[in-house]
């Protein structure tokens, strides 16, 4: 089983730390990673792929997080597509936000690839992909 995640960060270290902690998962599938360095060019994207999951960054110029969210409602399918706010400040008030605009969730940043290892195995393990 294969499962897509989409990382929509404007941060390219983000994205690399983001993979390296994706390859030390000791899952069975295979994890293929998509990365899309705004919320525009993620939303082109949902037009040639359905990740399973999207692990978004809340603070992006021009499109954030939560708008984000909002937008991608008519591209992808809640029901098959999880979409997860990441961001180094969550705040009650985010998470209120984020999960009425349809997030699954929102994580905060990490600061070391173990701790990321750790949440994103937590999530995809929540999931029932591991």
């Amino acid at each position: 089983m294969q499962q897509h995640l989409l990382l929509v960060d404007d941060d390219k270290d983000e994205a690399m730390i983001f993979e390296e902690a994706l390859s030390k998962l000791p899952f069975e599938h295979k994890i293929v990673c998509n990365y899309a360095n705004s919320g525009e060019q993620a939303l082109e994207i949902l037009e040639f792929i359905r990740p399973d999951f999207i692990f978004i960054d809340l603070n992006m110029p021009k499109m954030n997080g939560i708008d984000f969210l909002f937008l991608s409602k008519e591209k992808i399918d809640p029901g098959c597509t999880k979409i997860y706010i990441r961001s180094t400040t969550i705040t009650d008030e985010t998470t209120r936000l984020a999960k009425f605009a349809g997030a699954a969730g929102c994580i905060k940043k990490a600061n070391s690839i173990q701790e990321i290892t750790a949440e994103l195995s937590a999530v995809l393990t929540s999931s029932n992909i591991a």
